[in-house]
Protein backbone atom coordinates (compact mmCIF):
# COMPACT_ATOMS: atom_id res chain seq x y z
CA UNK A 1 0.00 0.00 0.00
CA UNK A 2 1.45 3.42 -1.15
CA UNK A 3 2.28 6.06 1.74
CA UNK A 4 -0.56 8.08 2.75
CA UNK A 5 -1.73 11.60 4.51
CA UNK A 6 -3.30 11.02 7.66
CA UNK A 7 -5.24 14.20 6.61
CA UNK A 8 -6.10 13.44 3.30
CA UNK A 9 -7.63 10.69 4.62
CA UNK A 10 -9.06 12.00 7.39
CA UNK A 11 -11.01 14.60 5.13
CA UNK A 12 -11.91 11.78 2.61
CA UNK A 13 -13.57 9.87 6.15
CA UNK A 14 -15.61 12.83 7.38
CA UNK A 15 -16.75 13.68 3.40
CA UNK A 16 -18.27 10.02 3.41
CA UNK A 17 -19.31 9.98 7.14
CA UNK A 18 -17.87 6.86 8.24
CA UNK A 19 -15.15 3.79 7.63
CA UNK A 20 -14.52 3.38 3.88
CA UNK A 21 -14.29 -0.80 2.63
CA UNK A 22 -10.30 -0.01 2.91
CA UNK A 23 -9.76 1.92 5.85
CA UNK A 24 -11.30 0.85 9.13
CA UNK A 25 -11.18 3.33 12.22
CA UNK A 26 -11.52 2.38 16.06
CA UNK A 27 -10.88 4.34 18.84
CA UNK A 28 -8.95 2.12 21.07
CA UNK A 29 -9.30 4.58 24.02
CA UNK A 30 -9.93 1.60 26.33
CA UNK A 31 -6.69 -0.45 25.13
CA UNK A 32 -6.64 -2.82 22.36
CA UNK A 33 -10.02 -3.05 20.88
CA UNK A 34 -11.38 -6.87 20.66
CA UNK A 35 -12.17 -6.79 16.66
CA UNK A 36 -8.46 -5.87 15.64
CA UNK A 37 -8.00 -9.21 14.66
CA UNK A 38 -10.70 -9.54 12.69
CA UNK A 39 -9.98 -5.95 10.63
CA UNK A 40 -6.71 -7.03 10.17
CA UNK A 41 -7.77 -10.08 8.44
CA UNK A 42 -10.70 -8.79 6.20
CA UNK A 43 -8.41 -5.69 5.16
CA UNK A 44 -5.85 -8.32 4.14
CA UNK A 45 -8.83 -9.82 2.02
CA UNK A 46 -9.76 -6.04 0.53
CA UNK A 47 -8.14 -6.25 -2.79
CA UNK A 48 -5.22 -3.57 -2.21
CA UNK A 49 -5.32 -3.92 1.60
CA UNK A 50 -6.14 -1.71 3.68
CA UNK A 51 -5.67 1.16 6.25
CA UNK A 52 -6.85 0.70 9.77
CA UNK A 53 -6.47 3.66 12.46
CA UNK A 54 -6.77 3.88 16.10
CA UNK A 55 -7.03 6.87 18.27
CA UNK A 56 -10.03 8.41 16.63
CA UNK A 57 -13.63 9.06 17.62
CA UNK A 58 -15.53 8.55 14.43
CA UNK A 59 -18.85 9.42 16.16
CA UNK A 60 -17.46 12.68 17.14
CA UNK A 61 -15.95 13.50 13.62
CA UNK A 62 -12.72 11.22 13.79
CA UNK A 63 -11.61 13.69 16.59
CA UNK A 64 -8.43 12.36 18.73
CA UNK A 65 -9.14 10.17 21.47
CA UNK A 66 -5.78 10.67 23.49
CA UNK A 67 -4.24 7.02 23.38
CA UNK A 68 -2.34 5.70 26.60
CA UNK A 69 -0.26 2.44 26.38
CA UNK A 70 1.15 2.97 23.19
CA UNK A 71 3.79 0.23 23.30
CA UNK A 72 0.89 -2.23 24.35
CA UNK A 73 -1.56 -1.18 22.05
CA UNK A 74 1.56 -1.41 18.95
CA UNK A 75 2.80 -4.97 20.45
CA UNK A 76 -0.97 -6.15 20.62
CA UNK A 77 -1.70 -5.15 16.72
CA UNK A 78 1.46 -7.15 15.98
CA UNK A 79 0.47 -10.11 17.89
CA UNK A 80 -2.79 -9.95 16.24
CA UNK A 81 -1.22 -9.69 12.68
CA UNK A 82 0.91 -13.12 13.52
CA UNK A 83 -2.49 -14.52 15.03
CA UNK A 84 -3.68 -14.38 11.51
CA UNK A 85 -3.76 -17.33 9.23
CA UNK A 86 -1.37 -16.89 6.89
CA UNK A 87 0.07 -13.91 9.18
CA UNK A 88 -0.64 -10.50 7.82
CA UNK A 89 2.07 -8.48 7.14
CA UNK A 90 1.76 -4.71 8.23
CA UNK A 91 3.55 -1.86 9.00
CA UNK A 92 3.12 0.76 12.04
CA UNK A 93 3.58 3.94 12.33
CA UNK A 94 2.52 6.96 14.81
CA UNK A 95 0.86 10.19 14.43
CA UNK A 96 0.23 13.32 15.83
CA UNK A 97 -2.75 14.79 15.51
CA UNK A 98 -4.30 17.73 17.67
CA UNK A 99 -1.52 17.30 20.01
CA UNK A 100 -3.11 13.32 20.61
CA UNK A 101 -0.96 10.28 18.86
CA UNK A 102 -3.08 8.21 16.79
CA UNK A 103 -1.61 4.61 15.30
CA UNK A 104 -1.96 4.11 11.94
CA UNK A 105 -1.67 0.23 10.65
CA UNK A 106 -0.65 -0.35 6.99
CA UNK A 107 -2.09 -4.19 5.93
CA UNK A 108 -0.89 -5.87 2.92
CA UNK A 109 -3.01 -8.02 0.94
CA UNK A 110 -2.87 -11.58 1.12
CA UNK A 111 -1.09 -13.18 -1.68
CA UNK A 112 -4.02 -14.68 -3.72
CA UNK A 113 -2.06 -18.47 -3.56
CA UNK A 114 -2.94 -17.95 0.44
CA UNK A 115 -6.64 -16.38 0.62
CA UNK A 116 -8.73 -16.18 2.20
CA UNK A 117 -6.82 -15.04 5.19
CA UNK A 118 -8.82 -15.98 8.57
CA UNK A 119 -9.02 -14.97 12.28
CA UNK A 120 -9.85 -17.23 14.88
CA UNK A 121 -10.29 -20.03 12.37
CA UNK A 122 -12.70 -17.40 9.96
CA UNK A 123 -12.02 -15.97 7.01
CA UNK A 124 -13.11 -12.26 6.64
CA UNK A 125 -13.99 -9.66 4.66
CA UNK A 126 -14.78 -5.83 4.11
CA UNK A 127 -17.91 -4.55 3.31
CA UNK A 128 -18.10 -0.72 3.75
CA UNK A 129 -17.82 0.12 7.41
CA UNK A 130 -18.19 -3.41 8.72
CA UNK A 131 -15.88 -6.31 9.03
CA UNK A 132 -17.83 -9.70 8.04
CA UNK A 133 -17.32 -13.22 8.68
CA UNK A 134 -17.42 -14.89 5.16
CA UNK A 135 -20.10 -17.13 4.01
CA UNK A 136 -19.46 -20.80 2.83
CA UNK A 137 -19.54 -19.59 -0.50
CA UNK A 138 -17.33 -16.46 0.23
CA UNK A 139 -14.71 -18.79 1.44
CA UNK A 140 -15.55 -21.23 -1.72
CA UNK A 141 -14.68 -18.48 -4.00
CA UNK A 142 -11.46 -17.67 -2.87
CA UNK A 143 -10.28 -21.05 -2.95
CA UNK A 144 -11.35 -21.51 -6.73
CA UNK A 145 -9.35 -18.34 -7.40
CA UNK A 146 -6.22 -20.33 -5.75
CA UNK A 147 -5.84 -22.55 -8.46
CA UNK A 148 -7.26 -20.63 -10.88
CA UNK A 149 -5.43 -21.60 -14.38
CA UNK A 150 -3.38 -19.11 -16.00
CA UNK A 151 -2.76 -20.72 -19.16
CA UNK A 152 -1.94 -16.98 -20.83
CA UNK A 153 0.67 -16.61 -18.53
CA UNK A 154 2.63 -20.00 -20.04
CA UNK A 155 4.74 -20.14 -23.40
CA UNK A 156 2.88 -22.08 -25.86
CA UNK A 157 5.46 -25.00 -26.59
CA UNK A 158 6.86 -25.80 -29.88
CA UNK A 159 6.27 -22.18 -31.21
CA UNK A 160 8.72 -19.02 -31.86
CA UNK A 161 8.58 -15.13 -32.49
CA UNK A 162 8.02 -15.97 -36.08
CA UNK A 163 4.82 -17.24 -35.34
CA UNK A 164 3.43 -14.31 -34.21
CA UNK A 165 2.03 -11.92 -36.82
CA UNK A 166 3.57 -8.46 -35.92
CA UNK A 167 0.96 -6.25 -36.86
CA UNK A 168 -1.12 -7.87 -33.95
CA UNK A 169 2.03 -7.99 -31.63
CA UNK A 170 2.60 -3.72 -32.95
CA UNK A 171 -1.35 -3.49 -32.27
CA UNK A 172 -1.23 -5.32 -28.82
CA UNK A 173 2.41 -3.30 -27.46
CA UNK A 174 0.32 -0.28 -28.29
CA UNK A 175 -2.60 -0.73 -26.44
CA UNK A 176 -1.05 -2.08 -23.44
CA UNK A 177 1.10 0.76 -23.00
CA UNK A 178 -2.02 3.22 -23.34
CA UNK A 179 -3.61 1.18 -20.58
CA UNK A 180 -0.53 1.09 -18.23
CA UNK A 181 2.00 4.32 -19.34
Amino acid sequence: MPAFDIESVLADLRRQHGDTAGVEVKSARGGLPSTVGESLCALANHPGGGLLLLGLDEQAGFAPVGLTGLQTLKQGIASKARSCSPPVSIEITQHELQGYAVVAVKITECDRSAKPCRFGGRGWLRAWDGDYAMSREEEQAFLRLRDAPRADKEPVVGTTQADLDPELVALWLTTAREMDP
